[in-house]
């Protein structure tokens, strides 16, 4: 049975697909490349790229320069470009910024040989936080000041009671007693007042050789202001006259003999039986150890010494160590309840008096045996108060060359690149306020969240004090605050270091390898509300590509063999804590080449682009369209730069900057998204050439001798340095295409004269658009359902189109011909067919195919600066089965 079947192609905005043909929605395509899939206008041509300007060619490229966008406010808009030893800065306009460093220090923090890889960002305000990931954050070894060992005792006279002892025991001695009167007089009453008892102590402490200060009810003692004492001691040699003979004649070729009448020791360098010898040299070495050890060389010669020994009295200066304190004991025969002794600790805070000599510094204990109670108090007396502050003697601040370090706008509009001013620990110990979790380990992200900035460090997440980015210390360990740094460890069942944080859905996701975990919080994000539940989804997850976050949804990649899975991670079902992730490349799993390093969102365009490594000269696009929480679009494409690789990439507004070298040259370009808008005044429709600019053709460029107007693509690039001009073409304002023969030096000459006359130069790019099998389809209740039984003879296929110049139709007939059929949309008598200039039109174009369905690839391309908008198709042929389905 033969009938002739016709079947329409609704759309083609559905982007390619790498399933069996019969799988395939009627939309989706083998290829597109260099296509933008819109919801409104249709498969277009991809947007081209305007020039802006060339950013740097001082960048080694192999280093894999990072990017960095920072969006300020709307006014303020920088690319901040990490070359792997220097950073630069340009506006969007591609002006470079000055950039000052802090130190050679400061710039040897940001060198490193991968700087995509190892350098992480992240801008708040002015201020641009730079982790290397291999600089592992460290204590410095500066310590607050050991005031206790200089600090002398404090003595409290709580309470003055009647016929009471107050006594004050310094090391266990007693420096200082009173007893009271029995209150048996009336004027007994002024002898128990508590400054009175106070300075009693102290003039019997003062008597006892101590320094002492005192204030209201109470008296501080310290050591004596003479530092140091004299001292004698008797000393002698350590040798007898007898033990010093015996080493002399234990040597050779010497003689020692000792004479008590004269009280001497005679060395002589002969022996008995021989001639006469010079001192050999062992017994000067001991001849001169004994003037050392107090023996008194009465004659010296080269054969002969008489020592002696001599005693005497020295006098040393040493400290005075009579007076320090190292503990203090204070009886006052009321239950110890009327005074109290404060050397380094005391109990509670009520014991001490309600003034203090000036820094005088204590811990208060709180409870036995507990110490997270303990703080740490000074008395500031220029505020007549005490205050929280650290312990003595401990290390309080970080080593900032090994921190993140700031890049800074400065007012002038300058940069400077610097050590941060990482805040210092001012209270507490290392037990109640111990150091951030990131000592020690390297901070693998920056991220900003809630007020607070983040680091991601080993399996920690620490978050700075809210509003206090440089702080990650508490305030206070009497109380945790709310707005205090907030520092957890995920829970896992096995090792799971964190790497990526992404702020998302007013939690924050933090990602490892293999697992996704959120940073939870009942309302306000405290100390006391954040938690991190186990793992919410499982899931692995490139460590190259940060998370980023699109509308509802938040997507990641991960890497398999040689291709990159993405996945898009979202909330289970509305009003729940369930997560979930699902992978959107199923559909073209062998499309992304593994490498991913950015992901680019634009909600605004419902937009992701991928930059990857395997691939650095294209963009791969994903476009997606949500409609009531349903997924009408799920759009795969990529975007082919020819000779150019990309290095970074980021929206600003609806505008889309791309860093991109071009013969070892950095160069700024944009992209409008806006549909068939041009680009720049005076510009006849909306040119699609990359590389877009316009250019006025100089004065003196006209030769009218040989008529010919010539002028240099360096020029117009503003670099001298260019040394490729493959596919170049030029238009001018009304219209009229040319493409260029640029000679190697870059000169290009074309005929007439165009001298100052404007027009718009750029490379040329192809859209290709390869249409998958086609096939009848039958809509069925479970979706589209392919019929791939019998035989469809496919007689011709059609594309509708609008607003679109020349594109070309090749339909391949496999193992025959290939037939290619032009659309130009001209048309005899239509005045706007002149010749040189680019006709656009809305229409049907239908080209035979007279072949076999799955015998034949059919490919839409356009290669001319045109637009083109392709807003269906459909086919024509004779279909026939031999049988009847049951």
């Amino acid at each position: 049975m033969t009938a002739l079947y016709s079947q329409t192609i609704k759309n083609l905005v559905a982007g390619i697909s790498q399933q069996p043909q019969v799988l395939r929605h009627p939309e989706q395509l083998n290829e597109q490349i260099n296509g933008f899939s819109t919801e409104a206008a249709g498969l277009q041509k991809r947007p081209p790229t305007q020039y802006v300007a060339p950013l740097t060619k001082e960048v080694n490229v192999g280093n894999k320069p990072l990017v960095h966008f920072i969006n300020r406010d709307d006014y303020e808009k920088y690319i901040v470009t990490f070359t792997g030893s220097d950073v630069m800065v340009f506006d969007l306009n591609g002006s470079p910024m000055e950039v000052h460093y802090e130190s050679e220090d400061a710039r040897r923090y940001i060198t490193t040989q991968s700087p995509r890889s190892n350098l992480k960002c992240q801008t708040i305000a002015d201020y641009t936080f730079i982790s290397n990931i291999y600089a592992i954050p460290r204590m410095s070894t500066e310590i607050t000041e050991d005031v206790w060992a200089t600090q002398g005792a404090l003595v409290n006279i709580k309470s003055g009671q009647y016929g009471r002892t107050y006594r004050v025991d310094i090391n266990g001695n007693s420096i200082a007693s009173y007893t009271t009167p029995d209150g048996s007089d009336k004027s007994h009453t002024g002898q128990i007042a508590t400054d009175y008892i106070a300075s009693q102590l102290a003039t019997q402490a003062r008597n006892a050789g101590y320094e002492v200060q005192t204030g209201s009810s109470w008296l501080y003692i310290t050591k004596s202001s003479n530092n140091t004492i004299e001292k004698k001691y008797w000393r002698e040699p350590s040798t007898s006259y007898e033990q010093q003979e015996q080493i002399f004649e234990s040597m050779s070729r010497t003689s020692g003999r000792y004479y008590p009448k004269t009280d001497k020791l005679l060395v002589t360098a002969f022996k008995a039986g021989e001639d006469a010898v010079t001192l050999t040299s062992q017994a000067l070495a001991e001849i001169n150890r004994c003037s050392t050890d107090y023996w008194e060389i009465l004659f010296l010669n080269e054969v002969r010494c008489e020592l002696r020994r001599k005693g005497f009295w020295e006098t040393v200066i040493e400290p005075n160590t009579a007076t320090d304190i190292k503990s203090v004991s204070v009886y006052d025969g009321y239950n110890n309840q009327a005074a109290f002794g404060v050397l380094k600790t005391v109990q509670k805070f009520s014991m001490l008096p309600v003034s203090a000599p000036a820094g005088f510094t204590v811990k208060v204990a709180g409870e036995s045996g507990s110490t997270t109670d303990d703080y740490y108090i000074r008395y500031d007396a220029s505020e007549n108060l005490w205050k929280e502050c650290v312990r003595p003697g401990i290390p309080k601040s970080y080593d900032l060359q090994t921190m993140p370090h700031v890049l800074v706008r400065q007012a002038d509009g300058s940069f400077l690149l610097r050590r941060a001013e990482w805040e210092e620990r001012k209270t507490g110990d290392e037990d109640s306020n111990p150091e951030p979790s990131f000592i020690g380990y390297p901070i693998k992200d920056i991220v900003y969240f809630r007020n607070r900035l983040c680091f991601i460090a080993g399996e920690n997440v620490i978050l700075s004090q809210s509003a206090g980015f440089f702080n990650f210390w508490m305030v206070s360990t009497k109380e945790v605050q709310d707005t205090d740094a907030i520092d957890l460890a995920i829970s896992d069942n096995k090792i799971a270091t964190l790497h990526h944080a992404v702020p998302y859905d007013e939690n924050l996701v933090l990602m490892s390898d293999d697992a996704q975990f959120i940073l939870r919080c009942e309302g306000v994000l405290t100390p006391k509300t954040a938690n991190i539940p186990p793992a919410v989804t499982r899931f692995g997850n490139s460590l190259k590509a940060k998370p980023a976050t699109a509308g509802r949804n938040l997507y990641f990649t991960a890497e398999r063999s040689q291709y990159t899975t993405v996945r898009e991670f979202f909330t289970a079902a509305d009003n729940t804590e369930s997560k979930d992730a699902q992978d959107i490349t199923s559909h073209v799993s062998n499309y992304i080449p593994n490498g991913v390093y950015k992901i680019v969102t634009s909600p605004v365009e419902n937009l992701l682009l991928f930059l990857t490594e395997g691939a650095s000269n294209c963009i791969y696009v994903y476009k997606y369209l949500f409609i009531d929480s349903v997924r009408q679009q799920a759009a795969w494409s990529h975007w082919d730069f020819g000779d150019g690789t990309v290095f970074g990439a980021d929206f600003f507004g609806g505008i889309f900057f791309v860093v991109i070298e071009r013969d070892g040259i950095l160069f700024l370009e944009k992209m409008s998204f806006t549909y068939n808008t041009a680009d720049f005044e005076d510009e006849p429709y909306r040119i699609y050439l990359d590389r877009k600019v316009p250019y006025v053709i100089p004065e003196d460029s006209y030769n009218p001798v040989t008529e010919r107007t010539s002028f240099n693509l360096k020029d117009v690039y503003d670099s001298s340095d260019l040394i490729s001009f493959n596919g170049f073409a030029l238009v001018d304002t009304k219209g009229t295409y040319m493409e260029l023969e640029v000679a190697a030096d870059g000169s290009v000459a074309i005929e007439g004269d165009w001298h100052n006359k404007t027009v718009f130069i750029g490379q040329n790019f192809t859209m290709k658009v390869g249409f998958s099998t086609l096939m009848i389809r039958k809509e069925t209740q479970s979706g589209t359902k392919a019929i791939d039984t019998g035989r469809l003879q496919l007689r011709s296929f059609w594309v509708n189109f609008s607003d679109s110049g020349t594109f070309l139709v090749s339909v391949d007939i496999k193992d025959r011909n290939k037939f290619e059929y032009l659309h130009t949309s001209r048309t005899l008598g239509n005045r706007n067919s002149t010749l040189g200039s680019l006709v656009f039109s809305t229409d049907q174009f239908k080209v035979p195919i007279q072949s076999l369905n799955t015998n034949c690839d059919i490919t839409i391309t356009s290669t001319n600066p045109n637009p083109v908008a392709l807003i269906g198709a459909g086919w024509e042929g004779s279909y026939y089965r031999r049988s009847k389905p049951i």
